[in-house]
């Protein structure tokens, strides 16, 4: 990050820790104290409450928030929570799988996530149980039985998630096995109409998906990541082939440029993380980092532009869908862009973020991604928020679940 924007952020560091362990003595006071650990009741995607093990929805999402913040507090108390929800984690997901780690590997919807967050305790414990179990979800996976360009289900997820463990152990075998991943993306990629992009099928039939959560940007993030480790001239033009798709199907909005769910979509574009400028600029500013082309660089700072206007326009603070996720696009922008502007943006997002915070007869809690609801979980709800706040306070120190 440029100097000025450190500095900017560095005079804010207090304030921001403070609203991530508010967030986190939240998160405690809502466990479930259970015979294998503890756990949280989550209000799932379709809104009904579960007992998830996945990131995006469930006590993976927030064994991640949780050890990320006693990695920067050193907090006892939220070190045993952490390890008490990865304890969870681990024995339902086995109990489920009929004594395995899981069939589906996605990352936010699967095993890898699992993976991840136990990589997470590894790294903020230094207990070898949790890089065990973690390197045995990355042994797990299957390069060549994985080709769904899905970020949430599929390649991308998993391959980023093969990444961290690559960084985190100095072992070939997953940089090798992410390298495959790519391989078959590249591979499976449609060339034409001013690019290179992939059909998906979220379940809503095969489509043209273009923000990260299902579509082209969130095959780039990875292959972005796969670029920079690997200097591949595949990875290298695959990317830029994706951005150029992307600029082709760019749309003017109230708030400036936008993008569609997918091709043909009949919605207005949204303003978020999973679809619309947040989450397509954070593919840009990646592809800029890795690539150096100019082209790329305006085109995510205009994202960027589009997202700061936008403000909080969903009414709310979560990662999928609100203040928290569409932030983490302007503190890349600080990141990438050495400016002190886009830090001030980025505090000014974890503002507004902060502003929901509740206090009830006394006790604090904090909202999630629809009114009345206070889910616990990561994607939509109060653990991403606070995950925020941490990113926000140690920017260089705690990074975004979605960073190989």
């Amino acid at each position: 990050m440029g100097t000025e924007g450190k500095v900017y952020l560095t005079g804010r560091r207090k304030r921001f820790l403070e609203l991530a362990t508010s967030v986190g003595e939240f998160v405690i006071s809502r466990a479930e104290t259970v015979e294998d650990g503890v756990r949280w009741e989550t209000i799932g995607y379709g809104g009904e409450p579960e007992y998830s093990t996945h990131v995006y929805s469930g006590v993976s999402g927030i064994v991640i928030f949780l050890a990320d913040l006693c990695r920067i507090t050193k907090d006892g108390r939220v070190r045993e929570m952490a390890e008490a929800g990865g304890r969870w984690v681990d024995r339902t997901a086995r109990a489920r799988a009929g004594g395995g780690v899981g069939k589906y590997p996605g990352l936010f919807a699967g095993f890898t996530g699992h993976g991840l967050a136990f990589l997470k305790l590894a790294e903020a414990t230094g207990a070898q149980f949790w890089m065990r179990q973690a390197v045995e979800r990355a042994e797990a996976i299957k390069a060549d039985d994985l080709s769904t360009p899905d970020l949430i289900l599929g390649a991308p997820g998993t391959g980023i998630f093969l990444l961290r463990m690559y960084r985190a152990t100095d072992d070939a075998k997953f940089l090798q096995r992410a390298v495959r991943l790519g391989e078959n993306l590249v591979g499976g990629a449609m060339r034409g109409e001013g690019g290179i992009y992939w059909l998906n099928d979220a379940g809503e039939g095969v489509r043209k998906s273009i923000g990260p959560a299902h579509g082209v940007a969130g095959v780039g993030l990875f292959l972005a990541d796969l670029l920079r480790l690997t200097g591949r001239d595949d990875f290298r033009e695959t990317v830029l082939g994706s951005a150029a798709w992307i600029r082709g199907r760019a749309m003017a909005t109230e708030f400036g440029i936008g993008w569609p769910r997918f091709e043909g979509d009949a919605e207005s574009p949204r303003v978020q993380w999973c679809h619309g400028s947040p989450g397509v600029g954070l593919f840009l500013v990646r592809a800029f980092e890795e690539t150096g082309e100019a082209w790329i660089g305006e085109l995510a700072t205009t994202a960027a532009e589009a997202t700061y206007r936008a403000g909080d326009v969903r009414g709310n603070p979560s990662q999928c869908h609100g203040l928290a996720g569409n932030g983490e696009l302007l503190l890349e922008m600080a990141r990438v862009f050495d400016g002190r502007e886009w830090a001030v943006r980025a505090v000014e997002f974890g503002r507004l973020a902060a502003g929901y915070r509740e206090s009830v007869d006394g006790v604090v809690r904090w909202p999630s991604d629809e009114p009345g609801d206070y889910s616990l979980d990561y994607m939509m709800g109060a653990s991403g928020t606070g995950h925020f706040f941490l990113r926000l306070a140690e920017p260089e120190e705690v990074r975004m679940v979605i960073e190989g």
